[in-house]
Parts: structure tokens; sequence; C-alpha cells
């Protein structure tokens, strides 16, 4: 069922309902806040929050409604390294780290040299480690 408030009318606070699922937020009778019965969320027509393509696996991904993607996985050895999608666009930027005696640490010594849509080329003083990154593109 659709709930619509309108609180902006000449007489008064308005609900009207049907049978669709959907809240809608009217002012004189224009939707300006609508949640699908699916949860997803737009304002002004524009989606702000959607329940979109995702896997949330230990090597996963969720994309937004605007376009940006997050990424992230691991992997055994310093090499080239595939990205569970492709980023239509372009990969704006990775951050590894490195997994050791199961803990995980940040800034150590990495060369990233080839970012692109379907992987990154990475290398590290230690052959012999487990890397971790998280990749955020569009």
């Amino acid at each position: 069922m659709t709930c619509k408030l309108n609180a902006d009318t000449s007489d008064g606070l308005k609900i009207v309902s049907d049978t669709s699922g959907a809240i809608d937020l009217q002012s004189n009778g224009v939707t300006k806040v609508s949640m699908a019965s699916s949860g997803n969320v737009s304002i002004g027509g524009n989606d702000v929050l959607t329940d979109s393509a995702k896997s949330l696996t230990a090597s996963g991904y969720q994309t937004l409604s605007n376009g940006l993607i997050i990424q992230w996985a691991s992997a055994t050895s310093a090499s080239d390294i595939n990205f569970p999608i492709t980023f239509p666009t372009a990969c704006l930027s990775v951050t590894p780290g490195v997994q050791f005696n199961g803990q995980l640490f940040y800034g150590n010594t990495f060369h990233i040299s080839g970012l692109f849509t379907t992987k990154f080329t990475i290398t590290s003083p230690s052959a012999s480690v487990s890397i971790r990154y998280i990749a955020i593109g569009h």
C-alpha cells in the first residue's frame, strides 16, 4: 500500500493510501521523498539509496546508485590481481595491505605499477605475503 502524506494542502494534512507498498512524502501534491516497497529511497526523483548489485563475500563488491563501486579481495602473492568485477569507467584508487600471522598491516612497501578497470599490478619486497586490498572506482 502506498501511504501518501501531503502536509501542504489548503485543508491541512492529507493521508492517502493504495496497494503499491510505497511511502511518499508530498508537498502541495508533489512527491518530495519516496520509499518504494523494495526499500529504495529517492529524494526529488533522484535515487539516494538502492539495493544495487553486490557480492558480500571475501572477494566482493558493492555498487552504489551514483555509479561508485567499492571492491575488496585478497591474493597470495604480488603480481597482477584481478578485481571481482570490471569497473565500467576507471579504478580510482587501490589501498593494499599485508596479512601476516593473522594480522593485517597497511603502510608496507608496495609498488602499484598498473591500475586498470579489470586488475592492478603490485610488487612487494616479499614474495611470500598475503595481500588484501580495497579498490574504489566507477
